[in-house]
């Protein structure tokens, strides 16, 4: 694992010849602390790094992030963007409640691994029924 301000990733073993061995897995990168417009341009390097290491599969690991901004995300679609174009992947795995909850409102739920888009699927149903409680406007027809 190797340190970058507040990101830090880690590249996984590679075969040493073709097909000497299984296709390497992910390539993770793990955001601690607080990301915003002040880190993007950090995010920016560490996820073109692990790209020009060879990268066709990132894994984004929220488990320690404390809070995550809007432009964040959009830095991580950029790369996404990249990565598809070279027939890659990326995706964001052990999203808190609140980054799952910014990656919903921003319309990004495909960046959400299986995992994480079955939690925000749970919480989206119950605040649905949540909404289908919300006060009638009868009262407010019968005032007027």
């Amino acid at each position: 694992m190797v340190p970058l301000g507040s990101s830090y990733f880690t590249v996984p073993g590679r075969a040493t010849a073709p097909g000497a061995g299984a296709e390497p897995g992910p390539t993770v990168v793990w955001l601690t602390g607080e990301h915003d417009i002040s880190t993007d341009g950090a995010l920016s390097q560490v996820l073109a790094r692990a790209m020009a290491l060879g990268a066709t599969a990132l894994v984004i690991d929220l488990s320690e992030l404390g809070f995550i901004g809007a432009s964040t995300l959009g830095t991580i679609v950029g790369a996404r963007e990249v990565l598809r174009r070279r027939s890659g992947t990326l995706t964001v795995r052990c999203a808190p409640p609140l980054a799952r909850r910014i990656i919903d409102i921003c319309g990004l739920n495909d960046l959400l691994g299986a995992e994480e888009a079955g939690k925000l699927a749970g919480r989206v149903r119950q605040t649905g029924a949540h909404r289908a409680l919300a006060p009638s406007t009868e009262g407010l027809a019968q005032s007027a």
